[in-house]
């Protein structure tokens, strides 16, 4: 998944107003990235998004009352910051976002406990807010206040079993139990963290 994708809160200044709207990116079927922007002033529609080694860039359409205007954003994306400039023919605005769910987006190495002792699963956790648990699929995954919570959903045959998880992201660490009608089983968590090598320039 490319890592443009996932939810942005972009905050910028028009005038003396302060904007906050979220800049929603995702693939398509076929791959292809595409966006909404969904803010509480006007409608807006996105085209050509183009990203390529962190540099985002991409075409917006807004309707406001009886206004209309073209205008382009291009940006770059480093770790969890989006920065960019929007500009139009009412100038350049600068804007900046923040990736929603970024402390949890990722992979995590588990250990389950429960009365017949330890286990190792892993859990990745995407952009969009879905995710996998082992090779489980999970539709959404919920961050509010440092709280996680997701639902699995594990079919056998006709049946299906479901097992919840709530837990709170501490110190790195990801910390709480998944229960199910079989009893509840203790996580432990941790996050892990890639390390990119530079090219050598030599």
């Amino acid at each position: 998944m490319s890592r443009a994708s996932g939810n942005w809160e972009m905050k910028f200044k028009v005038g003396e107003w302060d904007i906050t709207t979220n800049l929603i990116i995702k693939p398509d079927k076929e791959g292809k990235l595409t966006a909404q922007w969904q803010s509480e002033y006007g409608e807006h529609e996105i085209t050509d998004i183009q990203y390529e080694r962190g540099k985002l860039a991409f075409k917006r359409k807004s309707k406001f009352q009886d206004r209309q205007w073209d205008s382009t954003f291009e940006g770059s994306i480093q770790g969890d910051t989006l920065s960019g400039v929007i500009k139009s023919e009412m100038g350049d605005i600068t804007a900046e976002g923040k990736q929603v769910g970024a402390p949890v987006i990722g992979t995590w190495n588990l250990d389950i406990t429960s009365e017949r002792g330890t286990r190792k699963q892993r859990l990745r956790v995407n952009p969009d807010m879905t995710g996998l648990y082992g090779s489980t699929l999970i539709k959404k995954i919920d961050l509010k206040d440092n709280q996680v919570n997701f639902k699995i959903v594990l079919e056998f045959g006709d049946q299906t079993f479901e097992m919840d998880f709530k837990g709170k992201l501490a110190e790195s660490k990801l910390v709480g139990e998944i229960t199910s009608s079989r009893g509840s089983q203790k996580i432990t968590g941790t996050k892990v963290v890639r390390r990119y090598r530079r090219r050598s320039t030599s």
